[in-house]
Formats: structure tokens, C-alpha cells, sequence
């Protein structure tokens, strides 16, 4: 076979037609007008067809057999850890759900330790907490404001009576301590007119006796007793209301309560002074 390339004159070459029936390589097509002049033309893609009213792409998903499986975290057991706030705290402890910061449900309509406000009578000791710790919008807070010098909180009260909206009416108890150191009333410097407008409970110090004519207020049938001289205030206007739900249970030595008696509860309400 003749080679393509034949000598001609000396140091030239000539490119000799190919033989009849060889293989050649494919002619090199033209470069478009457009790769040298202008951008390519815009590819339009075919748009898949748009869904019939009624149609849910989640249904035609779930219903074919080469679509890819999805995974919900509801159902599946091996989601991710990330989950809402609500069963994040479903295995916490219920005093722990009850104090954290979103929650779900509200928190108790009253302190742990307190008897259901239906339960709840006349003559039961109960503990005014702390001024801070009694909530802004109680009606408690106004009725104090009225006064001068008056210092009832963090002191146990007994219950007068029930009102409206589960609330309740009290007198204060106080000991006198601070003044006395457990001496009682008729160890501090009121005169017997001021002395008329408290009344002593039943305690465990019973060297210190009733003063100035006034009956000893007697707990009822198993009831704890107090521990120093604690006196009733009776004064007309050192009653006073607030919210239940405000109030604590008073602290005994054994846990129990302390409530008067039947005719110690009368005094109590109807006895009251100038």
C-alpha cells in the first residue's frame, strides 16, 4: 500500500490521496455560528404535568413503589434526638416539670402541705409566708397599705372565715419574742388597755399565764399546740384577706396542725376589741 505522504521535490512533501477503499477518519464538522458569535440557546426542559385539585403529592409519593422511603421522626424509632419542647420534660419528676421555665400545664392552685380549700374552717392556723413571696396582685397587699407600722408577715394566722373566690379572712398570732424573749405580754411595756386586744393560746410555756382578765384560747381534741406564748390579735380592724392559695401550712414539731376549739373559735370572732 502506497504511503499518504510521496516525495516530491527535495525538502517538500505531497499528501497523496487515500487508497481506494481504506478507512479515513470522520470529517470534522463546522464550529456553529453561535459558539463564535452568540450565547447558546436557552435549553427548555419539559415541566412535569401540575397536579389536579384534590391531588396531594405526599399521596402519590407513599403510593409509588420506586419512590424513595421517608422517615418521620413520629413514627420511626431511630429519628433524631432533637424532639419538641413538651416531651423533652415527660421524664422529669413532677415537682421538677412543675418549675421549669415553658411549661405545659399550670402549677398547683395551692402550696404542698395545704388541706383542699372545701376542708378548710374557721379556728385552723395557717403561716402569712414572707411579703416578697405573696404575689403583687393579691388583695392582701392593699389592705396593708393602709396601715402604719404593721409588720403581719412571716407569722402564723388563724382563719375567721371563707369568702368568694377561695379566699379567706384571718387574725394574726404573734409571740412578742423579739421584745420579750419569751416572757410573754405582760413582760413588754403596753399598758392593760392595749394588752385587752391580744389573747393567749394554749403553749407549752405554762408559766406564763393570762393577763388582765382575758380567757386562754384552748386547741381542739389532738391538736398540736404552740411552742412559745403565742397571742391573737383581736383588734377591730387587724382582719384581713387574701387568696388561699397564698397561704402555707403552719410548722409543728410533729407535722400536725393546730386548730382551736369550738368555743375558742366563738372568742375569737366575737371578741374582738377597740
Amino acid at each position: 500500500m502506497a504511503h499518504p505522504f510521496s516525495s516530491g521535490p527535495m525538502g517538500s512533501f505531497v499528501l497523496a490521496p487515500p487508497p481506494r477503499g481504506s478507512r479515513t477518519s470522520p470529517p470534522v464538522e463546522p464550529i456553529p455560528a453561535w459558539s463564535r458569535d452568540a450565547a447558546p440557546p436557552a435549553v427548555t426542559r419539559a415541566q412535569p404535568p401540575l397536579p389536579s385539585p384534590g391531588h396531594s403529592p405526599s399521596s402519590s409519593l407513599s403510593s409509588s413503589p420506586s419512590s424513595s422511603p421517608s422517615f418521620s421522626p413520629s413514627s420511626s424509632p431511630s429519628s433524631s434526638p432533637s424532639s419538641s419542647p413538651a416531651s423533652s420534660t415527660s421524664s422529669l419528676p413532677g415537682w421538677q416539670k412543675a418549675n421549669t421555665w415553658r411549661r405545659s400545664s399550670p402549677l398547683p392552685a395551692s402550696r404542698p402541705g395545704l388541706p383542699a380549700f372545701c376542708d378548710v374552717k374557721p379556728g385552723q392556723v395557717f403561716h402569712l409566708p414572707m411579703e416578697f413571696r405573696v404575689p403583687t396582685n393579691s388583695r392582701l397587699h392593699a389592705r396593708v397599705a393602709q396601715l402604719v407600722n404593721q409588720a403581719i408577715f412571716d407569722h402564723p394566722v388563724v382563719v375567721t372565715s371563707k369568702g368568694a373566690g377561695e379566699t379567706v379572712k384571718f387574725r394574726v398570732l404573734t409571740s412578742f419574742t423579739d421584745k420579750t424573749g419569751g416572757g410573754g405580754i405582760l413582760a413588754t411595756s403596753k399598758s392593760p388597755k392595749s394588752r385587752e386586744k391580744f389573747l393567749l393560746a394554749q403553749n407549752l410555756c405554762n408559766w406564763v399565764a393570762t393577763h388582765d382578765g382575758t380567757r386562754l384560747l384552748t386547741v381542739s381534741s389532738g391538736s398540736e399546740v404552740f411552742k412559745k406564748p403565742t397571742y391573737v390579735n383581736i383588734q377591730w380592724d387587724q382582719e384581713f384577706e387574701i387568696e388561699y392559695q397564698h397561704l402555707a401550712a403552719w410548722s409543728t414539731t410533729n407535722g400536725q396542725p393546730i386548730t382551736f376549739d369550738q368555743a375558742s373559735t366563738e372568742a375569737i370572732l366575737n371578741c374582738w376589741s377597740y
